[in-house]
């Protein structure tokens, strides 16, 4: 019961699917020499809410709309490959300045 009304007031997912997804994006991340993002996640229900803020450079790979698509739809495939028994709800920003992650 106390679960279930977690996950109905938006509450962190368990730890263990938190550093599991952890896990996932810095393994990805390492290999696209991503290094400053923050992660953020909250469960509702059986829906499981990641957002994510990557900080990049002016001028970097993922500085065009069209590679930062194609790192969302790369890293979700990543993520729902190993966490299969959840409704995910995906949100990936870009940004040059890290105080807009905050």
């Amino acid at each position: 019961m106390k679960t279930a009304i977690l996950e109905l007031t938006s509450a962190a997912p368990k730890s263990e699917l938190r550093r599991k997804i952890e896990v996932i994006v810095r393994k990805n991340f390492e290999r696209k020499a991503i290094r400053t993002f923050l992660l953020r996640t909250a469960k509702v229900g059986n829906q499981l809410i990641i957002e994510l803020d990557i900080i990049i450079q002016p001028n970097s790979q993922y500085d065009s709309v069209v590679q930062q698509d194609q790192l969302r739809s790369e890293l979700l495939a990543e993520i729902k490959n190993q966490i299969i028994n959840e409704s995910i709800w995906f949100n990936l920003n870009f940004m040059c300045n890290i105080k807009w992650a905050n």
